[in-house]
């Protein structure tokens, strides 16, 4: 996608290649990456187990997402 970029120069892309590689890696290592990356083999190891087992996982989880969409947003006064 950088090398498809016009007006810009080799060096340019360079830059930008090593900062999109170092923004990548940083959200790879964070917290919330990790958690997701946990419930996602959670999620496939319970669809491995069948049909029956992933619609109810699913609707644990649709039920669970609807319940956090419904309530008040908590704001984070500590920073």
């Amino acid at each position: 996608m950088l090398g498809s970029l016009g007006g810009v120069s080799e060096h340019q892309r360079v830059g930008l290649g090593e900062g999109a590689r170092s923004f990548a890696a940083g959200v790879e290592e964070g917290p919330s990456h990790r958690r997701a990356l946990e419930l996602a083999s959670l999620v496939s190891e319970i669809s491995r187990a069948g049909e029956e087992e992933s619609r109810v996982c699913q609707k644990i989880l649709r039920g669970f997402a609807e319940y956090l969409r419904s309530r008040p947003e908590e704001r984070d006064d500590l920073g």
